[in-house]
């Protein structure tokens, strides 16, 4: 008896990864000890394909259509199998992964539905990413007869708020007689835009797009690469639930995934009646609204349809469904004035933290986004960089369906006094970000505070090319635009000629008030006068909890670019000095930090074209920039020049001066000896 298998599937994206890495491709099964295994077989061809999948946002709907042909010149008996599930990809003894396996699984032989068989797979297959079980049926060829296998089913997508992935794999018929004659996979979008799929996921290429479906088509072809379909992100319904409780959200889940469930096996009237009831109680999904929408465009009803968009808008209006429903009814959509503001961001306005009271503080902002389709709200305030624990009394809220909302939300005030940062972030359905008063363009939303025990003031920020000053108190701002000018001559000199690369965003540098260091707490990073750290540090610090890093670790690591200095308004030079000498510690060693003043100052100064006096400086001046940088790695290693040429030199003039005058008073002392002789 000879025996095949039949193994194209509509899978996950884990199963198009898991295939590659096991036996799927082989062709024939045969029954052995209560199990089934591949065995290979090459009388029959499969001539035909034909894959129509309705693709739902987590779920595909499945139908396969193949023309098999007994190419051989006697009857063939060929026990045909579908994977039904898959093991998982973790773990010494797998299990099986419950969102591979097929639902709804049936067979048709010409028409006729045959009884699939769940059968398990060998235990050689029982190992992560293995076919853990298959469906099977027995097919009875006569010779050079062609049969119509007809099979459908459901399967789970890949789904997250970020990506949907989908696909089908093509190289499972590889094993058949010769060559694919022909092949035709068709994937219906039932909620997007084929506009929106992420093409550079999306493969193989050469797909043509009609409406709302991308198709493949291939002829003669022996397949070596699956299908794979990259979409955007699908958001629950339980992202808009904040504030009920766990029965009530689980719940409404239940009856959100029946009507689903309903639509995509075929019973839509009874799908129609359960969306709409979720919908009349307000629970505005755009699942629920999808049912909707496709059973009304099924019906070929586009009054119904443009109803239940309008109601949509109203309350959610996601901007996928609304290029997916253009696709249908350009006209009538354009006709009802009905388009998605493309133009648009949510807007944060008036963001303000105040005291209360002696134990709590308010944050509020006012939001307004003009299609009415924030999906998603963060706001939380922290005193520690390195934990970035919220201190929040309350933070749970639903921005859905509105076009403005008023935040307001109490904290408790922190003890001892410090820095307060508040970091607030909303997204819209377009994917438009927006993001409270930010500190840095790394630091997305972050506002930073200074509590003194009475008021909040916010840091004042400064951007130039090459740093940011930040500070707390007004005393500076009669000096800050000279000390800017001072410092950027510095470290653009230091650029220039030494070839100091900037950090990515450039330095940071935070002034204080000596009035308000006494309140800063002791271990904050905040607890200097004048500090430097670049952004790829600062940034990297926020990730130390993930990457296991204690508190201490953390610490020392935050004070790689610290320099612990007063603020001196009197002499800008010396503290534009002192962040220069920490920069060239840093690049070229340590022992610059302990070099002589004078040669620190005439070699800053010589490399800034500043005005300077003494030697030292005309020495510096007259150096290539080659010279200057191997100058300041000399320095940077044994915290003195030159001091080694200039000992020898000084020595070897002392010794041939010392030579000199010695040899010119003993030739004049052996004159006159011999002239009294």
């Amino acid at each position: 008896m000879n025996k095949k298998i039949l193994l194209p599937v509509i899978v996950t994206v884990f199963l198009l990864v898991a295939a590659a890495e096991i036996n799927a491709d082989s062709s024939s099964l045969f029954r052995f000890g209560g199990t089934v295994q591949p065995i290979d077989n090459n009388n029959v061809r499969m001539a035909e394909e034909k894959v129509d999948i309705e693709v739902y946002g987590g779920w595909s709907k499945v139908r396969c259509e193949f023309i098999f042909k007994n190419d051989s010149g006697d009857a063939q008996n060929v026990l045909m199998g579908f994977p039904a599930s898959m093991f998982g990809a973790e773990g010494e003894v797998p299990e099986i992964d419950e969102t591979t396996r097929l639902r709804n699984f049936k067979a048709y032989d010409e028409g006729l539905e045959k009884r699939a068989k769940l059968e398990k797979s060998s235990s050689k297959n029982a190992q992560p990413g293995g076919i853990a079980e298959w469906y099977t049926w027995d097919v009875h060829f006569e010779a050079g007869q062609e049969r119509k296998i007809i099979n459908t089913y459901k399967i789970q997508n890949y789904s997250a708020p970020w990506e949907r992935r989908t696909g089908y794999i093509l190289e499972t018929g590889a094993p058949w007689k010769g060559t694919i004659g022909k092949a035709v996979i068709t994937f219906e979008l039932m909620d997007i835009s084929p506009s929106n799929m992420y093409e550079e996921y999306t493969e193989p290429k050469g797909y043509k797009v009609d409406k709302n479906k991308v198709i493949w088509e291939m002829k003669n072809f022996e397949p070596k690469e699956n299908v794979i379909l990259a979409m955007p992100g699908y958001w629950s319904i339980y992202e808009m639930l904040y504030g009920q409780n766990e029965e009530y959200i689980n719940n409404i889940g239940i009856k959100i995934e029946q009507a689903r469930t309903h639509f995509i096996d075929g019973n839509e009237e009874e799908s129609f009646r359960q969306a709409r009831s979720l919908l009349d109680e307000g629970v505005y999904g755009e699942d629920l609204y999808l049912c909707l929408l496709n059973y009304y465009r099924r019906r070929g009803n586009i009054d119904g349809f443009i109803k239940i968009l309008k109601e949509e808008i109203a309350h959610l209006n996601n901007p996928n469904i609304m290029e997916w429903a253009e696709i249908f009814y350009p006209d009538r959509l354009e006709a009802e004035g009905i388009s998605y503001p493309k133009d648009h961001k949510v807007e944060i306005n008036n963001q303000t933290i105040k005291k209360l009271n002696d134990k709590e503080f308010q944050l509020s902002a006012d939001f307004h986004d003009e299609a009415g389709d924030m999906i998603f709200f963060s706001s939380n305030v922290y005193t520690d960089p390195l934990t970035m624990d919220s201190i929040l009394d309350d933070n749970e809220i639903n921005i859905f369906g509105y076009k403005n909302f008023n935040y307001r939300v109490k904290g408790k005030l922190p003890e001892p006094y410090r820095d307060l940062i508040w970091r607030l972030e909303i997204n819209d359905y377009y994917g438009n970000t927006e993001v409270g008063m930010a500190l840095r363009p790394e630091r997305i939303g972050e506002s930073c505070y200074f509590y003194d025990g009475d008021v909040f003031t916010s840091w004042i920020l400064k951007n130039d090319k090459l740093f940011t000053i930040c500070y707390y108190d007004r005393c500076f701002d009669i000096n800050e635009q000279d000390f800017r000018k001072t410092l950027a001559a510095r470290l653009g000199s230091l650029v220039f000629k030494l070839g100091i690369r900037v950090p990515e965003g450039g330095f940071t540098i935070n002034l204080y008030d000596k009035s308000v260091i006494d309140k800063l707490q002791a271990d904050s990073p905040q607890n200097i006068t004048l500090y430097l750290k670049d952004s790829e540090y600062r940034a990297k610090l926020h990730n130390d909890n993930a990457a296991g890093k204690s508190r201490e670790e953390s610490l020392t690591e935050w004070d790689w670019g610290e320099i612990i200095s007063g603020i001196d308004p009197d002499n800008l030079d010396k503290m534009a000095d002192e962040i220069t000498i920490k920069i060239l510690a840093d690049k070229f060693g340590p022992e610059w930090m302990n070099v002589k003043p004078e040669i620190s100052r005439a070699f800053i100064a010589s490399v800034s074209k500043e005005p300077g006096k003494g030697g030292l400086y005309k020495k510096f001046a007259d150096m290539s920039n080659f010279e200057l940088r191997e100058i300041a790695r000399e320095i940077g290693t044994t915290g003195r020049w030159g001091s080694a040429s200039e000992f020898k030199t000084g020595w070897i003039m002392f010794a041939v001066t010392f030579v000199i005058i010695g040899g010119v008073v003993f030739a004049v002392y052996s004159k006159k000896t011999r002239r009294d002789a």
